[in-house]
């Protein structure tokens, strides 16, 4: 048993050595995608209610603006209540019209453009979401850009970067998400060996401790023949004398 327990020990140690390594992959992805949240984070900050406004007056947008907006549309599907999704999670009216009612609120508006990251590492927003957004940031190409956007709203051209570095985030966090998956299997694989070397320990622990019980018995019982062979040899010398 005691052998037993060496060997536990020594897969519990290798398991806590890959948990650690596991750990710190994670980490160090996850930091190095923090930049991008940081610049999206700073698009938003430089935007106010006002710019917002100045967006739901137009009434025909400059071009790329609306898609811009779209962009976000399908990003927040599911997420932000005031955008309106069919049966399958996805947005119901692709339209200008649409658009304006999801900024009907400029400030639940910006709200929710701050909180979008949480919800990505919640695993909130469905792949489709994404995926949507991404379609229209590609088909729009070099126009979807914070220079080409400014010169038509600063709103648009704030959502443009916000969109661009959200999309970056959710790929780093997609990619992580196997690797997190593979820590909590590790960990729980971790916790699991624990539990058994320690049953294993508490086992050679009893076991130790009924041998060291035996061979003090023993040891007694040799010591007390040992005196009284001893005595009777004393009382034989005596007769003998």
């Amino acid at each position: 048993e005691a052998e037993r327990a060496t060997m536990e020990e020594a897969k519990c140690l290798e398991m806590q050595r890959n948990v650690g390594i596991q750990k710190k992959s994670c980490e160090e992805d996850l930091r190095a995608a923090e930049p991008l949240v940081a610049e999206a984070e700073k698009a938003l900050d430089v935007l106010d209610k006002k710019d917002f406004q100045e967006l739901k007056s137009f009434g025909v947008p400059p071009p790329g603006v609306d898609q811009v907006c779209f962009c976000a549309m399908h990003m927040m599907a599911g997420i932000d209540p005031s955008i309106d999704v069919d049966k399958r999670g996805r947005v119901k009216d692709v339209s200008w019209k649409g658009a304006l009612k999801m900024m009907g609120s400029p400030e639940n508006f910006l709200q929710n453009l701050r909180g979008f990251k949480f919800e990505i590492d919640k695993q909130n927003v469905p792949a489709h979401n994404m995926e949507a957004a991404r379609k229209i940031k590609d088909e729009m190409g070099k126009t979807f850009s914070h220079e080409v956007m400014s010169k038509r709203s600063q709103a648009a051209a704030g959502l443009c970067t916000w969109a661009l570095n959200i999309l970056f985030y959710y790929d780093v966090v997609v990619q992580v998400e196997p690797k997190r998956q593979l820590l909590l299997e590790t960990q729980k694989m971790l916790e699991q060996a624990n539990e058994k070397l320690a049953e294993v320990k508490e086992l050679v622990a009893t076991l130790s401790a009924r041998l060291a019980s035996i061979m003090k018995e023993f040891q007694d019982a040799i010591a007390e023949k040992e005196a009284v062979m001893a005595e009777a040899s004393r009382c034989q010398n005596k007769l003998d004398m």
